[in-house]
């Protein structure tokens, strides 16, 4: 994994990555615990992490469309602009101590709208950055980022709401975005020529056709469904978890999603340590089934320690599935369709918004414990049905394994 920073395009872009991330992190962070104070409803903290995933839905595959037609560098530059205004907003409307449950929910449907294009073009940019070859190990690379910006976030953001006024975690969100917008900026990167420019729907709708016409694709994105709207939907009810169950404050939340963090952080060095192997499917699954195990164990434990320790392991394995995933699909679609395929499965990351949604109303109805184990057994249950045809994952379509190298350009 190392190896990917001897490239100084690849460092900025890595610093890029992890100050949005904190970005990102403080802000999801931040709308939840705000959400319940102003309400104290589980519901409603769903609710507002249902509105970032419908968000999400509704343009990550006009997302995947620009990253396939548009310069990613400057793509990536103006999602991430368009996130630092939501945060810039939200700050100005807690700071005047005028903010209601409406702008939480619309903030929420703003930011993930710009999360929804910033995703599939920064995971695009990754194999034009470090070509197929080193691939798995920049994916890697990549989600450490995302693992130690979610270290450093949680803390932040719990320090912030504990010891100031809201306003400044949304500050943090702005700052966040200036200084990953400083960093993408001077990038260079090679890109393959497009054969034609099409119209953005006939663009969208080959994407789709493409996904459902190629069954381990399918099959990976429908996986990457289950997991997202049942099991990662559960980070939504943490605020929930801090407050009611484990009793812990936004600091004491903080520091339990950093121990998490690191456990994926651990998982993340694991699998870049790993060489390619050919039973990527396997791995996948049993992954995901740890996953899944992991965090019922969490959702049933009332010590603070405990709960820390099951959430690192289980985010451990939750990053190396994350990470294989990614990597299968980028390998195995058409040069051509690597931005839309990828926007879908960002697509599916605002599943966990709209499963926050589903899980608060189950929290509500039975309790927070019982609504994240449910979710976690579906994962479980999804994972034992896709043994059988786990060798599918392992192959790799032959247009898929061209190089960026052929017919480029020098993108600035």
């Amino acid at each position: 994994m190392l190896s990917t920073f001897n490239d100084r395009s690849y460092r900025l872009f890595f610093a890029n990555s992890l100050f949005s991330d904190i970005g990102h992190i403080v802000f999801v962070f931040t709308q939840g615990w705000l959400t319940l104070h102003i309400t104290d409803s589980a519901l409603w903290v769903g609710v507002v992490g249902g509105a970032y995933g419908v968000g999400i839905l509704l343009f990550s595959v006009l997302g995947g469309v620009l990253a396939d037609r548009l310069n990613r560098k400057w793509l990536l530059a103006g999602a991430q602009v368009a996130e630092g205004a939501v945060g810039l907003a939200l700050a100005g409307l807690v700071a005047a101590d005028i903010v209601a449950l409406w702008h939480m929910v619309l903030g929420s449907v703003l930011f993930g709208a710009a999360t929804s294009v910033r995703l599939p073009t920064r995971h695009t940019l990754i194999l034009d950055l470090v070509g197929r070859n080193r691939l798995l190990k920049g994916t890697a690379a990549s989600f450490t980022s995302m693992q130690v910006a979610n270290i450093a976030g949680p803390l932040i953001a719990g320090l912030v709401l504990k010891s100031v006024d809201p306003a400044f975690a949304y500050v943090v969100v702005v700052g966040a975005a200036v200084i990953a917008i400083s960093s993408i900026s001077t990038i260079t990167y090679r890109k393959a020529e497009r054969e034609e420019k099409r119209a953005p729907l006939r663009d969208m709708r080959d994407g789709l056709r493409y996904v459902l016409k190629t069954p381990a694709i399918r099959a990976l994105l429908l996986l990457a469904v289950v997991v997202e709207a049942f099991a990662w939907s559960h980070e939504w009810l943490l605020p929930v978890v801090a407050e009611d169950v484990l009793r812990i404050g936004p600091d004491g939340l903080g520091y339990m999603m950093s121990i998490a963090a690191a456990g994926a952080v651990a998982g993340t060095l694991v699998i870049s340590s790993v060489k390619e192997f050919e039973r990527r499917g396997r791995f996948l699954i049993i992954a995901v089934g740890t996953f899944a195990v992991l965090l019922a164990g969490f959702s049933f434990s009332r010590w603070f320690p405990v709960s820390a320790l099951l959430l690192a392991l289980a985010y451990g394995a939750a990053v190396a599935y994350e990470t294989v995933l990614s990597t299968i699909i980028q390998t195995s679609v058409p040069q051509g369709m690597r931005g839309r395929v990828l926007s879908l499965q960002t697509a599916t990351w605002g599943l966990t918004g709209i499963g926050g949604f589903m899980m608060g109303a189950v929290a509500t109805a039975l309790s927070v414990p019982l609504a994240i184990s449910i979710g976690a057994g579906v994962v479980l249950l999804n994972a034992l049905r896709l043994i059988p045809i786990a060798s599918r994952f392992d192959k790799k379509e032959p247009d898929a394994s061209a190089v960026v190298t052929t017919q480029v350009k020098t993108t600035l």
